[in-house]
């Protein structure tokens, strides 16, 4: 009897071992980067939880991030220390893959009850019409525990990264043994790393063009102009999303800013239809004054101003804040226009105007003329990416030799 009471324990035992064994494993490996924070790492993938990791640095750092850009991946341009020196607030940019307002709503009411927040800009892309909720993209979109979870929730959502299946596990280990830290964002400023489309330009920026940017420009026009986009129906969710953390930044002391950001003219096919207008004079009415620098300007009609059809270049972004935020800047003629409930149906009453055009125009020679890196309308590229955030991290510092 003994001897199986013995057998017994060092059974119980080596299940515990091999458990525990596992679990370092997983910790080590660190899937989907969840263990990002807990391990002191300055850099993650924004394919990874960035929502999580972004959010516990913030959370983490009470008083030392004063204010954050939050919003789609377009926003990922935004340079925290341009934003700080046009408000005087040290500011985070909390951007994250397919944004949409209900991640909005959550992370604002986050930042402004848990964080001690003063201000939010919230930058627009009008992809966000497309649907109200990705949560169900998988994991990496999911709500961290941190943000609305209670104990139980807090407990075990870190034990299901610490049992992570073993596929996963070693399927991201063998990313980690070739992962480049210099492709990584850093936690310190939360900016989109875009070094490698940066030295892609600097050879041979045509490639860039013809390649991300224009590469699917015929199906994207035929879908542009004959709106494909007309058939969502999320906008009224995320127009009660809007009008909350409207309410939520009034109640409680929090400066919000609304910018709806630069937008190539190919990714308008999106978008862009009829039931978009009167969506958008909607949020503008909800919000008071937006700025909107997404209509058919020289700049969005200039591929060389994009690293894909989506994104602007961090220049972009600069040109957009500082248009929007710096008193007395001159900026580029026609980039950008700040919408009230008063001016903004005549906006979209030209927008359209501006639609049917270029719509004529595709009808009749079956394509668009585009603005070109000759034109004035291109905002240059610098030639190496660096920011105040990435400077900071030891981890990129040594990758890059310095």
């Amino acid at each position: 009897m003994i001897k199986e009471k013995r057998w017994v324990h060092i059974f119980l035992l080596i299940i515990g071992i091999g458990i525990g064994a596992y679990m370092f494993l997983c910790y080590t490996v660190n899937p989907l980067g969840y263990f990002t924070n807990q391990k002191g790492l300055d850099y993650f993938d924004n394919e990874d939880f960035a929502r999580k990791i972004k959010a516990t640095y913030i959370y983490d750092h009470p008083g030392e991030v004063e204010a954050v850009t939050i919003g789609g991946s377009k926003s990922g341009s935004i340079d925290p220390s341009v934003m700080e020196e046009l408000t005087g607030l040290h500011y985070y940019n909390f951007y994250m893959n397919v944004g949409n307002f209900a991640d909005y709503l959550r992370y604002c009411t986050f930042f402004v009850k848990k964080c001690g927040i003063k201000e939010i800009t919230l930058v627009l892309s009008n992809f966000e019409s497309e649907g109200y909720d990705q949560t169900f993209k998988g994991n990496a979109y999911s709500v961290p525990a941190l943000l609305e979870g209670d104990l139980y929730t807090k407990v075990t959502e870190p034990l299901s990264y610490l049992m992570t299946d073993l596929k996963t596990v070693y399927k991201r280990w063998q990313q980690n043994r070739t992962y480049n830290i210099l492709k990584a964002d850093c936690i310190y400023d939360g900016m989109r790393n875009r070094r490698s489309s940066v030295r892609r330009h600097a050879k041979d920026p045509d490639k860039i063009v013809n390649g991300p940017v224009l590469g699917k420009k015929d199906k994207q026009l035929k879908e542009l102009f004959t709106q494909k986009a007309a058939a969502q129906t999320d906008r009224p969710l995320n127009l009660e999303a809007l009008r909350q953390i409207r309410d939520l930044c009034a109640d409680n002391g929090v400066n919000l800013r609304v910018i709806v950001s630069a937008s190539f003219m190919l990714d308008k096919a999106r978008y862009e239809c009829d039931a978009f207008y009167d969506y958008f004079e909607e949020i503008v009415r909800i919000c008071g004054e937006v700025w909107d620098f997404s209509d058919y300007n020289p700049i969005n009609m200039n591929p060389y101003n994009y690293y894909d059809r989506s994104h602007c270049t961090k220049e972009v972004s600069e040109l957009v804040m500082r248009t929007a935020l710096q008193e007395g800047f001159k900026g580029y003629d026609g980039f950008g226009q700040l919408l009230t409930p008063d001016n903004v149906h005549e906006a979209m009453q030209k927008r359209k105007a501006d639609y049917e055009a270029y719509k004529e125009e595709y009808e009749t020679t079956g394509d668009i003329v585009f603005e070109t890196i000759e034109d004035d309308s291109y905002i240059p590229w610098e030639t190496e990416w660096s920011t105040p955030g990435m400077n900071k991290s030891a981890a990129i510092m040594a990758a890059l030799g310095k």
